[in-house]
């Protein structure tokens, strides 16, 4: 008895051997379709965790592709607002005293990101989450307080740029 129960242990597990029983319960062909099932269910679960893995490597590849455009957007924005500002500054400055000009700077750039904006020696510099973007300007002769956003005015006295 215990021999046949090792027999039909080995070909559940698919050992290969033959199973002879008398049961009506545990007929050989019963254990061969479990069996089958078994590695079915074994199978699907692998193709499944594989699935489930490539999956999350994609959305890993898209969310670090999703920021780095969203970095390369605001650093253009940024570009564009220390072109406009030393733009003006430039005009201002050729056009010589008694010129004036006047811009309007958004409150936010690039989706509501806040930025300050500075100027040291000949060089405008925006600043935002981290990121710096630097412009030349033609003069070094610039005052200010402060850069506000909103309508700027900036006018040429004598050779210098006031920006109020």
């Amino acid at each position: 008895m215990l021999a046949r129960l090792h027999k039909l242990r080995h070909e559940a597990w698919g050992m290969g051997h033959e199973v002879v029983s008398q049961s009506p319960i545990l007929k050989p062909q019963a254990l061969t379709n479990f069996h089958r099932k078994a590695q079915a269910s074994i199978e699907f679960m692998n193709i499944v965790s594989m699935m489930l893995i490539i999956l999350l490597g994609l959305l890993a590849i898209s969310a670090m592709q999703s920021r780095a455009t969203h970095d390369t957007g605001l650093k253009i924005t940024m570009k564009h607002q220390c072109n406009e500002l030393a733009t003006a500054i430039n005009t201002v400055y050729n056009g010589g005293s008694g010129f004036t000009a006047h811009i309007s700077l958004p409150q936010t750039i690039a989706g509501g990101h806040d930025y300050g904006m500075t100027i040291n020696q000949k060089t405008v510099a925006v600043t935002a989450e981290n990121n710096v973007a630097f412009c030349r300007i033609l003069t070094s002769n610039v005052s200010y307080t402060t850069i506000n956003k909103g309508l700027i005015n900036l006018t040429n006295a004598n050779g210098t740029v006031y920006i109020s």
